[in-house]
């Protein structure tokens, strides 16, 4: 049994066979020598009293270690389902969060301050695809990624296709969203100078002041921001259309700072 185990790999039984070799030689001795192989039995209690701490040694050993094997196969699992579920919350091609992702985490990014939703579309971008090719397509979408700059208080997100999200705290979250939004067209003309036309972007945004006492869900705020930007397409593309939500409680002037963009209180 000891050696088929260690033929097969057994870390565990080769603690165990150095532990119990001591005791089995001992024993096969002191058996030996009851049969008469060398004369008269042997007292061997010393022996066996050294062979039987030495097995409970090394036997202490070889637990240690299986459960410290245990403790690295369960952090590698641990390591291999963060790994999975990062790569599942992410988008393959630039890196951002996914829709899934954002969905899932916005509650908590709601109660940690992330009040302010903008979804940005690129103008004519099935012109690119259909004129220089999905390659080109994609280059330009990793470079529009690169644009939104995600940091600490603002996140970037690919909902599909062209389409992406900004979930923004802080002061002047309107302001360095629409700055993010013209970046794109700057960003784009001077990593691609050969694309030929430049590359617009049009942006529906909604805040919920930190003051108000109703903070919509994600399909709501989402719906909203969805219109402003058709509302930006119709308009004439390549501009922001956004909106304040502003149900019990007026924003004092500090706050207002925070939205200098025009807006529409709804």
């Amino acid at each position: 049994m000891i050696a088929t185990a260690v033929r097969r790999g057994s870390r565990a039984m080769r603690f165990q066979l150095v532990a119990w070799a001591p005791i089995m030689l001992v024993g096969l001795d002191r058996a030996t020598s009851n049969l008469g192989a060398f004369g008269s039995p042997m007292d061997m209690m010393v022996a066996q009293h050294v062979a039987i701490a030495f097995e409970v040694v090394v036997t202490s050993l070889g637990v240690a270690d299986r459960f410290m094997v245990i403790k690295r196969q369960r952090d590698r699992a641990r390591a291999e389902t963060r790994q999975l579920e990062i790569e599942v919350e992410r988008d393959e091609l630039t890196g951002l969060h996914n829709r899934r992702a954002i969905r899932l985490r916005f509650d908590a990014l709601c109660a940690s301050g992330f009040d302010t939703m903008a979804v940005i579309d690129l103008d004519h971008f099935k012109q690119v695809n259909d004129t220089r090719g999905h390659a080109v397509g994609d280059e330009v979408l990793r470079h529009v990624a690169s644009a939104l700059m995600p940091d600490e208080n603002t996140i970037a997100v690919r909902m599909g296709g062209e389409e992406f999200m900004l979930i923004l705290r802080g002061s002047n979250a309107v302001a360095r969203a629409e700055h993010r939004r013209r970046a794109i067209t700057a960003r784009v003309a001077s990593q691609m100078p050969g694309l030929g036309s430049p590359v617009t972007a049009s942006m529906g945004l909604v805040s919920q002041p930190r003051n108000s006492s109703v903070h919509s869900d994600f399909g709501t705020l989402y719906a909203h921001c969805d219109r402003l930007l058709y509302e930006a397409k119709r308009a004439g593309r390549n501009r922001t259309m956004s909106e304040r939500i502003m149900r019990f409680g007026q924003m004092t002037p500090e706050q207002a700072e925070d939205y200098p963009d025009p807006a529409v209180a709804i």
